[in-house]
C-alpha cells in the first residue's frame, strides 16, 4: 500500500493538535460494545472491525475479515447531585467492515445537552462545558475509510478519513423546566446541516506479548453552526493504551487520556480506564472495567459485558454505571473470519 496519504495525515496531526478545539463531542466510550464493557480500556486491545473507530492501526492485527453492527444509548440525570454542570442524553450506531489493511464505516452519534436544574449558575470556568443559558443538540453522521501502513512487522500506523455531516441546534433554556423537560426541549429544536472533512490517526506497536496503542480522534475538530449562530462541534480526543495477556484466556488493559475532553456531565477531564477480558470457553467471553478521572474533578464508572458465539456470529452486550445518575447500555452483532 502506498504511504503518501498516511505521511500527509501524520504531518497534519501536530498542527491539528495545537489548534483550538470545541467541547461538544461525546466521550470516546460512546461506541464499541467490547470497548465499553472494558470501561474504555481498548486502544491497544482493538482487534475487530471497531478498530476503525478505536485505533485504525489495529486493523492490521485483526481477523482477515470482520464486520460489526451495534447501537448504544446513555443518559445522565443528576437529579440529586447539586452542582453538576449538565444533564445529557447520547446515542450512537456503528456499522463497520474491516480487513487487515482497509476498513469502511458509518457512525451516527447524537448528543443532547442541557444545564442541570441543580447546577450552579457559574459555569464559565475552564473545566466547564457549554454555558448555562442554552440547551443544544448535535447529530453527526460520519462515513469513513480506513487505510494502514506498516512501518515494520510490528509497528503500524493507520488513519480513518471521515466525511462528517453535522446537524446542530441550540436554543434558550427554560429555567423552570426539569432535567427531562430540558432534554426534550433540546431534542425538539430545529437544526442546521453542515458538511466537513475530518480524520483520526492511530498507532500500534507489538512488543513481545504486549500491545501499545495511541489514537488521536477528530483532529480537525469540525464545527457546525446552529440556526441561532451557536457553533457546536466534534472535540479532539487523544488516548494512549497498553494491553497485556495474562495467559491464553485472560487479557488486561489500561488507557489514559492525553488531553482533557468534555465528559457527559459537561466537565472537562482526563480519565484513566482499566479493563479485562476473559475467555470462559469457545462460546462465551466476559469482560469488565473501571474508569476514573485523574484531572478535572471526580467521576468514576464501572462496566461489565459479555459476548456469546452463535456459529460465526458473536452477540455482544454491556452495561455501564457511573456517578451523577449516569448509565448506558449497548448491544451489537459481530462477524469475523
Amino acid at each position: 500500500m502506498r504511504s503518501e496519504p498516511l505521511a500527509i495525515t501524520a504531518a497534519l496531526t501536530l498542527a491539528a493538535l495545537l489548534a483550538a478545539g470545541t467541547v461538544e463531542a461525546q466521550p470516546i466510550e460512546t461506541a464499541g460494545v467490547r470497548a465499553q464493557g472494558m470501561a474504555g480500556a481498548f486502544v491497544a486491545v482493538a482487534d475487530d472491525a471497531t478498530a476503525v473507530y478505536w485505533n485504525p492501526a489495529a486493523l492490521a492485527k485483526g481477523p482477515f475479515f470482520g464486520a460489526v453492527l451495534e447501537h448504544s444509548s446513555g443518559d445522565l440525570d443528576p437529579a440529586e447531585d447539586e452542582g453538576v454542570v449538565d444533564t445529557s442524553a447520547r446515542a450512537a450506531t456503528l456499522v463497520a467492515v474491516g480487513f487487515p489493511s482497509l476498513g469502511v464505516s458509518y457512525y451516527r452519534s447524537r448528543l443532547v445537552r442541557a444545564p442541570a436544574a441543580d447546577a450552579s449558575s457559574d459555569t464559565g470556568s475552564d473545566d466547564s462545558g457549554q454555558g448555562s443559558s442554552e440547551v443544544s443538540s448535535l447529530t453527526a453522521h460520519q462515513i469513513g475509510g480506513t487505510i494502514l501502513q506498516s512501518l515494520s512487522e510490528n509497528v503500524i500506523i493507520g488513519t480513518t478519513l471521515k466525511w462528517v455531516r453535522g446537524v446542530a441546534a441550540a436554543g434558550p433554556l427554560d429555567a423552570a423546566a426539569t432535567n427531562d423537560e430540558r432534554l426534550d426541549q433540546a431534542r425538539a429544536l430545529a437544526g442546521r446541516t453542515g458538511d466537513a472533512f475530518d480524520f483520526d490517526l492511530g498507532f500500534l506497536a507489538v512488543v513481545g506479548p504486549a500491545r501499545l496503542g495511541l489514537v488521536a480522534k477528530n483532529l480537525l475538530a469540525p464545527r457546525f453552526e446552529a440556526p441561532d449562530g451557536t457553533e457546536l462541534g466534534l472535540e479532539k480526543q487523544v488516548r494512549a493504551g497498553v494491553a497485556v495477556p495474562i495467559n491464553a484466556a485472560v487479557l488486561v488493559a489500561g488507557d489514559v487520556d492525553l488531553r482533557k475532553t468534555t465528559d457527559v456531565d459537561g466537565t472537562r477531564r482526563r480519565r484513566v480506564s482499566i479493563g479485562t477480558e476473559g475467555k470462559v470457553n469457545a462460546h462465551l467471553v466476559v469482560r469488565g472495567g473501571v474508569g476514573f478521572a485523574v484531572e478535572g474533578g471526580t467521576r468514576s464508572t464501572a462496566a461489565g459485558g459479555a459476548s456469546v458465539a452463535v456459529g460465526r456470529l458473536w452477540l455482544d452486550g454491556q452495561v455501564t454505571r457511573g456517578q451523577h445518575g449516569d448509565h448506558s447500555w449497548s448491544v451489537g452483532i459481530r462477524l469475523q473470519y
